[in-house]
């Protein structure tokens, strides 16, 4: 006869998923060329926040924007979705694909230079305050066609997805 026992800390879960989705934020950032220096001046904040809203559920998405600062439109746009299913996928491990977004980075091409990033969390109503963020309101997808990439990072209650959006062929 064999016994399985499994525990799961949802703090582990949490702190797994902030950690993938900022390391993908950081990889989409340099493959499509642009600058890191922004993101890892603010990675602690960033994480914060990320980590502070999925422990109280109140993450929903969180955005990737890259736009010209010559026009303020998008240049291409980065989604994530977050999920708290238990179980999420069907089973009890915890994985990254990374494969499943540098495949889609190089589908999106690279974005030239002289654009500007940030990070956008969309929260619930009642999402406590974390110091460094602050409300904003996202760019439109105007003039752009949103590509699925798949489920990026699941754990047993934690599930991140999306995809992006990207300039009409």
């Amino acid at each position: 006869m064999t016994t399985r026992v499994s525990v799961h800390i949802y703090t582990h879960s949490v702190n797994y998923v902030a950690d993938r989705l900022m390391r993908s934020f950081k990889d989409i950032i340099v493959l499509t060329g642009l600058n890191p220096q922004g993101i890892t001046d603010q990675w602690r904040t960033l994480e914060r926040g990320l980590t502070t809203w999925m422990n109280s559920r109140h993450l929903e998405k969180v955005y990737l924007e890259v736009w010209d600062p010559s026009t303020n439109r998008l240049a291409i746009r980065w989604d994530i979705l977050i999920g708290y299913e238990p179980g999420a996928d069907g089973d009890d491990t915890m994985w990254e694909d990374p494969d499943a977004i540098r495949s889609a980075i190089v589908k999106g091409g690279h974005v030239p230079a002289k654009c500007n990033y940030r990070i956008v969390a969309v929260v619930k109503d009642g999402y406590p305050d974390v110091p460094g963020w602050k409300s904003t309101s996202t760019r439109s997808t105007a003039g752009l066609v949103r590509q699925f990439v798949g489920t990026a990072v699941s754990t047993p209650g934690i599930r991140a997805s999306g995809g992006y959006w990207r300039k009409s062929s």
